[in-house]
């Protein structure tokens, strides 16, 4: 047995350890983002629609602002009328001037029950946004706490990946430059896994059957052997040193 390639087989193992521990934790991360995204999205939803209420209570509020400004104006108007009705000698011209107070005064009923109606609307719209507002300030307390939960655990994930990664620095310093070549062009092409044991004569790697005459040249570790099929580095686990 070639003491040296079993020193650099046992370094790509445990480099490969760290580095399958490393992608598991940023999948965790990466998953912790999308979930603290989907909580700021829910916020921001409920946020939008109290925004909507509030805009839908504006708009009414002026409507009833416009309308009532009309119904003060239409009132002055009618009292204009009516003090010059009262000066008018011409039953013509008298009639005339009736009909245009009658007219106006038609015109403020008509307003006044759009200001009911505005009035009431509105009185709606603040009671929901009161009960918006509420229900919102809730789930903002709500998710806050969960967010922080999230966080936290994402912090004591973000650690263990920053541990692993030192760890992972000094195994790459001890891989022999051309081995960690070797290891890392592996990966790429095998799926992210360079380096895989067999078990019961077949490569976990891919369930091929290894062919007795590979076996015996896994077990001599003279040199790197590969999996006809899955073309990853293999070993015998038992063959591993203790």
């Amino acid at each position: 047995m070639n003491n040296s390639v079993l020193e650099q087989r046992e370094l790509m193992i445990k480099l490969q350890s760290y580095d399958k521990k490393i992608i598991e934790l940023e999948k965790v991360l990466e998953k912790v983002e999308d979930e603290t995204g989907k909580l700021d999205q829910n916020l921001r939803n409920e946020e939008l629609k109290l925004e909507a209420l509030k805009e839908a209570r504006k708009e009414k509020k002026k409507l009833y602002n416009m309308h009532e400004a009309d119904f003060e104006s239409n009132n002055q108007r009618v009292e204009k009328y009516e003090q010059h009705l009262r000066k008018l000698a011409s039953p013509k011209d008298y009639r005339v001037l009736q009909r245009e107070v009658d007219e106006t005064r038609k015109l403020n009923e008509e307003i006044q029950e759009t200001l009911f109606a505005l009035l009431e609307k509105t009185e709606e719209l603040d009671l929901n946004i009161k009960e918006k507002e509420a229900g919102f300030s809730q789930l903002k307390s709500l998710i806050e706490s969960q967010k922080k939960d999230i966080v936290k655990k994402a912090d004591s994930e973000a650690k263990e990946k920053q541990d692993l990664e030192l760890k992972k620095a000094e195994v790459s310093k001890s891989l022999n430059s051309k081995i960690k070549e070797i290891y890392y062009n592996t990966i790429q092409k095998s799926g992210g896994v360079a380096i895989v044991p067999v078990v019961n004569q077949v490569c976990t790697g891919c369930f091929l059957r290894i062919p007795p005459q590979i076996l015996i040249e896994i077990k001599k570790a003279d040199d790197f052997i590969y999996c006809p099929r899955c073309h990853r580095i293999v070993y015998l686990e038992e063959d591993r040193p203790i």
